[in-house]
């Protein structure tokens, strides 16, 4: 979304972000003079099927995955079972040149529809989308279980897991408050966090901190001007609002930045926040 605004409009919210950044990252936090002195990482988030397996897109993907500018890439939590050699390849060459924290993201939508082959090439997946209603399927789960233990027995040292609601799934296109969506989404959260800590105690050795963005680039997007802005900017802080509360009430303390309008959670071994 962030690449589709005006250049201004960008240059705007780099500047906003990095005045606010400049005030955070001088915090005398110790965790914060962790992460600086810490190597860095990336994101792997996608794969492209010519990487792993000549399956075609589904006839209901064909034209809309590239209009999306996904062209025919899989969330690699999506394919894993079918794309494992490649995926952990790309991980143990990142850790090689000296890598060591790890992004994954999940896409995921609940509707009325159903996603199975021929309309779409995996069953439950669409673009780099998964079906999820409150819980992944059992192949999703599976699929980021041994993931999640391939991370940790690599040796990466941290894991950002990001949560991206697409769809009618997404706050961003509520025009009012949709308790539904709202409890698939939290409870897909909740799950999926019960399942990477389950992942990771499986694998001997100290865990990976894990740092949890529960709704990509949602952070602040209420403020943003039209045509960006979401249908209803109320609805849209409400999500993150009830959603932070929600989350803190289960897991814990937090420390707020208020310029920046995004939460995180210190512990020694996990985070959470809404991203930019």
């Amino acid at each position: 979304m962030f690449r589709s605004l005006p250049e201004l409009l960008k240059r705007t919210i780099c500047a906003t972000i990095a005045g606010a950044s400049f005030g955070f990252l001088g915090y005398s936090d110790p965790a914060v003079a962790d992460f600086l002195s810490e190597p860095g990482g990336s994101n792997l988030v996608f794969i492209g099927q010519h990487e792993y397996t000549p399956l075609p897109l589904g006839s209901a993907e064909m034209g809309n995955c590239a209009a999306h500018a996904m062209g025919d890439a899989r969330s690699v939590i999506a394919v894993y079972d079918v794309a494992k050699a490649a995926i952990d390849a790309k991980l143990r060459s990142l850790y090689a040149a000296g890598q060591r924290k790890i992004s994954l993201v999940l896409w995921h939508f609940f509707n009325q529809y159903s996603y199975a082959p021929p309309q779409t090439t995996y069953l439950n997946t669409y673009c780099e989308m998964v079906v999820a209603h409150g819980i992944l399927t059992s192949k999703h789960q599976a699929n980021l279980s041994a993931l999640i233990a391939t991370i940790k027995t690599i040796g990466f040292t941290q894991i950002n897991f990001r949560f991206a609601p697409i769809d009618i799934s997404d706050p961003m296109s509520w025009s009012s408050w949709d308790e539904v969506q709202f409890q698939s989404n939290w409870n897909l959260i909740w799950q999926t966090r019960q399942l990477i800590y389950q992942s990771l105690n499986s694998v001997p050795g100290a865990n990976p901190r894990v740092l949890y963005d529960l709704g990509l680039e949602l952070g602040g997007l209420w403020a943003i001007p039209q045509p960006y802005a979401p249908v209803n900017p109320q609805v849209l802080q409400q999500y993150v609002t009830t959603l932070w509360s929600v989350y803190t009430y289960n897991y814990g303390g937090f420390r707020y930045d208020r310029l920046l309008y995004r939460s995180r959670f210190f512990r020694s071994d996990q985070r959470a926040d809404f991203g930019l």
